[in-house]
């Protein structure tokens, strides 16, 4: 009798049957747990007016003193663009990487969901031996993941998104929510949307990007930090091209298309911050932060406009009067014969392998820096600002930078003087002089020189030593004044808030000031006495055109409004005092018509490594400082000093440009003068009179020269015979 043999179950007591029967079980159970788990918080669905507003700050809007737009500051920088902008060869990269059933869905995909769900929990059930971790987030559901601000990756923001995928769905086409998605997701340094995109990594708009191109950032959405072309090039490349072969599999490229293209380089074109001044941006940054911790705003999100006093006019004439000059002084310093003694001692250190790495070691450390800033010193903005050459670190030589002043602290040595009654006519002897540092012995002597180690040997008036930048004029009048403490007390009245020790070197600059320190004392001079405190910021709106912010700074008195005019001309007539004085350059070389009146002192310091020019005109004050920012720098092993020959005749030039560019856009301001005080008068003088006198008829030598009326000259001379001559008023016929 034949066995009828019953068919057996292939799975049945097979173990993968049973767990498959328990990983669908699950499953099952898993999803009507969803299904329960979203019902009860559907209310949090957020508001897709979040998801259309993708520009998750406003901007503040900076604007120059005339009205120029100069730049935005922002959380994001993001500019949304139209579907229609988008070139079809990225939409196709992007469905075929990222939902390749993008147009067959509503939002979630359930057979992604399903595989994926299914191909993760075998990945972990097997200990992470079987499979791999799957993704099942469409399109629609990463656009919506943008409206959280947490992500933080749970179940519940999982649900949500897809939630917000179905609403998505049910409002937008599938144009707009492409359109949604790519300018809401985030493509690494600090762009946001496709168009930044485009723009920070090949300098395009997104219409101009091309296939490579195109790949390459949406490549960036899987990692954007992780496949950064410009810091990881070649995963990024392996990612691009994964996006080229997913659209080869897709139909959307040709085996032809694809081979070609995937062998090739992506060329990026980092597009270059604006570096329109962006030394006074970076200040603006700052005091924004310093208003918005005091007045409550956020210049990130409030959307605010701030009005700066920075005058474009300005900033241009600065720019390029330094850009046009700055070659010049580098090599001039390089052809100097203490650059050159140093970059000998850089050859002859063998811890160098070459003349060329020696070289290159000297140059490096040898490049002529700056800072160059105007205000305007009747109302204490920031007119322009350039903080030196950038490089490898962004280093503000105007605020930052710190280095002995020089020659330039004279004037403060001067106005301590005409405070105390003395006049631009005062005469003292210029020679050889011995200040005794301890006055039990006479070996301990200090013996100030001239720059150029010269002297007249005559009795000389203040204006002259002061145009000549004598030394022993200075040092002399210090001691006759009284010594220190009336010349400290003026440059701190006037905001000079470093340390001022009191030695006798004090008038030849050997303390530490900032450019920006110095011009904003300086303006107490050009302001005839009075100093408002220096800022960039004049007005801040809200979002609505309200003012929470206005620039009030109080005028203080800081010098005698007479002193201050007396200064003013004796540094004037150093402009122009013709052959032989620094600051005539400003005339001669520069080209600065004498119908523009300009005041300037100059400075140098030991072994000429700094070089300053502090100018002023009656409508803005500048400062120029040109230096090396480590003039100690060693070289390798041994310490190398930088001699580097910067007289301060080398930032004449480029100061008198920056002057004459401003004046040549601003004729109307050509014949302004410093305006004369009732409290100073003019009287002619006897030159040839060791005391000051009024001048006779047959006096040899006369001066026109200014005098405080409670100062003033009222004894003849003595010596020469005659009538009383009137002063004429004309300050062009002076002289020396």
């Amino acid at each position: 009798m034949s066995t009828v043999r019953k068919q057996r179950n292939p799975f049945k007591n097979d173990g993968s049957y049973n767990f498959l029967k328990i990983i669908l079980g699950v499953f099952f159970l898993f999803s009507f747990s969803l299904i329960g788990y979203a019902y009860s918080i559907s209310d949090e669905i957020p508001s897709l007016k979040e998801l259309e507003n993708t520009d998750t700050s406003l901007r503040t809007e900076v604007f120059s003193k005339n009205n120029h737009h100069i730049f935005s500051i922002y959380k994001e920088d993001r500019k949304n663009v139209t579907y229609d902008q988008l070139p079809q060869h990225l939409v196709d990269a992007l469905i075929s990487t990222e939902d390749e059933r993008f147009y067959d869905h509503s939002g979630i995909d359930l057979f992604g969901l399903i595989r994926g769900t299914m191909t993760t929990a075998l990945y972990y059930a097997s200990g992470k031996t079987l499979g791999k971790k799957s993704g099942a987030s469409t399109i629609t559901m990463q656009a919506a993941g943008n409206i959280f601000t947490t992500r933080v990756k749970t179940v519940r923001r999982k649900i949500l998104e897809m939630m917000t995928a179905l609403q998505l769905e049910r409002t937008y086409s599938k144009k707009e929510i492409i359109e949604v998605y790519f300018n809401a997701m985030s493509y690494g340094n600090n762009a946001f949307g496709i168009e930044s995109a485009a723009k920070t990594y090949f300098s395009k708009t997104v219409s101009e990007l091309d296939t490579l191109e195109a790949a390459t950032l949406v490549g960036l959405l899987k990692g954007p930090t992780r496949y950064n072309p410009v810091r990881r090039p070649e995963r990024s490349k392996r990612r691009r091209n994964v996006v080229l072969l997913k659209m080869y599999e897709n139909g959307k490229l040709s085996k032809q298309t694809f081979d070609s293209l995937k062998t090739k380089e992506t060329r990026l074109v980092r597009a270059e911050r604006e570096r329109y001044a962006p030394y006074f941006k970076d200040r603006i940054h700052k005091e924004l932060n310093q208003l918005g911790r005091k007045y409550g705003f956020d210049p990130l999100t409030d959307g605010l406009k701030v009005f700066t006093t920075l005058d474009t006019t300005f900033q241009n004439a600065l720019d390029s009067a330094i850009w046009s000059n700055i070659d010049e002084i580098q090599q001039a310093s390089l052809n100097k014969a203490s650059s050159i003694k140093t970059r000998n001692q850089y050859r002859r250190d063998t811890t160098y392998t070459s003349t060329a790495q020696a070289d290159s070691a000297f140059l490096a450390n040898h490049v002529v820096q700056y800072g160059f800033i105007a205000l305007d010193h009747r109302t204490g903005g920031v007119l322009a600002h350039n903080g030196g050459r950038g490089g490898r670190y962004f280093y503000d030589h105007v605020f930052q930078g710190v280095r002995q002043p020089g020659s330039t602290v004279k004037p403060f040595v001067y106005a301590a003087a005409l405070e105390q009654g003395f006049s631009p006519a005062h005469k003292l002897w210029d020679g050889p002089y011995n200040y005794y540092l301890d006055a039990e012995s006479d070996s301990n002597i200090w013996s100030p020189t001239n720059w150029d180690s010269k002297y007249l040997n005559k009795d000389v008036t203040l204006r002259y030593g002061i145009s000549r930048s004598l030394n022993t004029i200075a040092v002399r009048l210090q001691e006759e004044i009284g010594k220190h403490p009336p010349i400290i007390r003026m440059m701190k009245d006037m905001g000079i808030t470093g340390r001022i020790p009191a030695v006798p070197s004090l008038p030849l600059g050997i303390y530490e000031v900032s450019p920006f320190e110095l011009v904003s004392a300086y303006s107490g001079f050009a302001n005839m006495g009075e100093k408002i405190e220096a800022h960039t910021i004049e007005q801040i709106q809200d979002k609505y055109g309200n003012v929470i912010y206005e620039a009030n700074f109080p005028r203080k008195e800081v010098l005698n409004k007479n002193t201050a005019f007396m200064i003013t001309d004796m540094l004037t007539s150093s402009v122009d005092g013709g052959a032989g004085v620094t600051s005539a350059r400003i005339r001669w070389m520069s080209k600065v018509p004498y119908n523009i009146k300009v005041a300037a002192k100059t400075g140098t310091t030991n072994n000429f490594r700094d070089a300053w020019i502090i100018a002023y005109t009656p409508r803005f004050t500048a400062a120029l400082w040109a230096g090396i920012d480590f003039p100690e720098k060693s070289g390798n092993h041994k310490q190398i000093r930088h001699n580097i020959g910067l007289s301060s005749t080398l930032v004449v030039h480029p100061m008198g440009d920056f002057i004459r560019r401003v004046y040549e856009a601003h004729p109307e301001w050509e014949r302004l003068e410093f305006e004369q005080p009732d409290g100073v008068v003019q009287r002619t003088i006897c030159l040839a009179n060791p005391a000051v006198k009024r001048a006779n008829v047959s006096c040899p030598e006369k001066f026109d020269e200014y005098f405080r009326t409670d100062f003033d000259v009222t004894e003849n001379c003595e010596i020469h015979k005659g009538n009383t001559i009137q002063s004429s008023g004309n300050k062009r016929r002076r002289r020396f």
